[in-house]
């Protein structure tokens, strides 16, 4: 019995060996242009990536920030205006310049919701604004003393405090939502210890609440305490 099953394994490996021998013959007799290519990879891959763009209503290519709002909706930032996207179509927003209620300009440089779940909008040239979703408008801060250093924001985080730190084109703002109250921070020739850049391009706050800021000229960080 023993050498029965020997005899049958080994002649099913002989077998094995001939048809792909004669396989391998064959295949080198063949033309080159006739030998079978393999599929390619992508064929067989399930889909990975769902493109969204212009032809589903992005009003620009260009995506500059993401967010998502605390209501599940998805805020998509572009070179052209504003968009929430619900899962299945997008809802443009962009500027109306005559109404101060809509979006203060078209070209967005950041999105962040706050600790409050507030979405803050900061732009290239309209400043700094905050979307009310009750009435699905756009209340706009004011740039200049009293407001924000200049009208293009390009970064916001939370102090951890309700307030807000905002990175402008020419410095770093303290913006407390509830009561408007703004503190600019500017460089300040022949002093280490301010900025060492008017121009504020990032911020982080870290889990020890100190603030890291990157300039055009380097990176400072600022402890609160």
């Amino acid at each position: 019995m023993t050498g029965t099953l020997i005899i049958r394994t080994f002649t099913i490996q002989m077998l094995r060996f001939v048809f792909g021998l004669l396989g391998v013959l064959v295949l080198n007799g063949l033309p080159a242009q006739a030998t079978p290519s393999p599929p390619r990879w992508s064929l067989l891959a399930d889909t990975v990536f769902q493109h969204l763009s212009t032809e589903q209503g992005l009003p620009n290519a260009a995506v500059t920030a993401l967010v998502e709002g605390a209501d599940g909706f998805i805020w998509v930032g572009t070179q052209n205006g504003l968009a929430r996207w619900d899962g299945y179509r997008f809802r443009v927003y962009q500027v109306d310049f005559n109404d101060p209620t809509s979006l203060p300009d078209n070209f967005i440089l950041t999105l962040h919701k706050d600790l409050q779940g507030r979405l803050w909008i900061g732009t290239q040239g309209g400043g700094l604004a905050k979307y009310d979703g009750l009435t699905d408008r756009f209340i706009r801060i004011p740039v200049g003393k009293n407001g924000i250093s200049h009208v293009s924001v390009r970064s916001i985080v939370d102090d951890n405090a309700g307030g807000l730190w905002i990175g402008t084109r020419r410095g770093l703002d303290h913006f407390i939502p509830d009561t408007g109250k703004v503190v600019h921070y500017l460089d300040a020739d022949k002093n280490p210890a301010s900025l060492p850049s008017v121009e504020v391009m990032s911020l982080m706050l870290d889990r020890d609440a100190q603030l890291w800021i990157g300039t055009r000229n380097g990176l400072v960080r600022l402890n609160p305490r």
